[in-house]
């Protein structure tokens, strides 16, 4: 499941980019490439049999037919909200992130138990910066978003993901190292 919420995520994140890339007025705010995603984990629904996978199995991984992609400007420490939030459920369904990678301490307090946090190629999470983003409607509704400015629906997300799914074959089940457990 891991590696199929990862394509899930990083769909979204190469369809906002090539979007916003591509739309007019590119340049005014709230039209800016995002630079990474989150996205919950709970949205899929299933796995992918071994061997030949059908649109219905595709379609019963992924069965949300409403649920969109946005983009948001939102701050770091948003972003670290989120992510700490996750953390204090236990840690069993923690946010995908797309370039983005964290490690985190299950010991540490509550709400200090990310450790480290990059995106792209290690460029340190800046708590006061502000970042445009991608993410599904699910996660950009939650608590740590609810002041994130420009937010935009993109599109459906399910069709993403069946493209992905296609290009991504074979799949395997190895997943990135994105978040890590010290």
């Amino acid at each position: 499941a891991a590696k199929l919420n990862q394509i899930h995520a990083d769909s979204i994140l190469e369809a906002a980019r090539t979007q916003t890339a591509t739309q007019k007025g590119f340049d005014s705010p709230g039209k800016e490439k995002p630079l990474f995603g989150i996205c919950n984990s709970r949205s899929l629904r299933g796995s992918l049999p071994a061997g030949k996978v059908t649109y219905r199995d595709v379609y019963s991984a992924l069965p949300f037919t409403e649920e969109n992609y946005v983009t948001m400007k939102v701050t770091g420490q948003m972003v670290l909200d989120e992510i700490e939030d996750d953390l204090r459920d236990k840690a069993t369904e923690l946010a995908v992130p797309c370039n983005l990678q964290y490690s985190y301490d299950p010991k540490r307090p509550e709400g200090n138990r990310v450790v480290e946090i990059s995106w792209g190629n290690g460029q340190k999470l800046d708590p006061k910066a502000e970042y445009v983003i991608v993410s599904n409607e699910t996660m950009s509704r939650k608590a740590a978003f609810k002041n994130a400015k420009d937010k935009r629906v993109l599109g459906p997300v399910q069709p993403l993901f069946f493209e992905a799914i296609k290009k991504s074959s074979p799949l395997s089940n190895n997943a990135d190292a994105r978040v890590k457990r010290l």
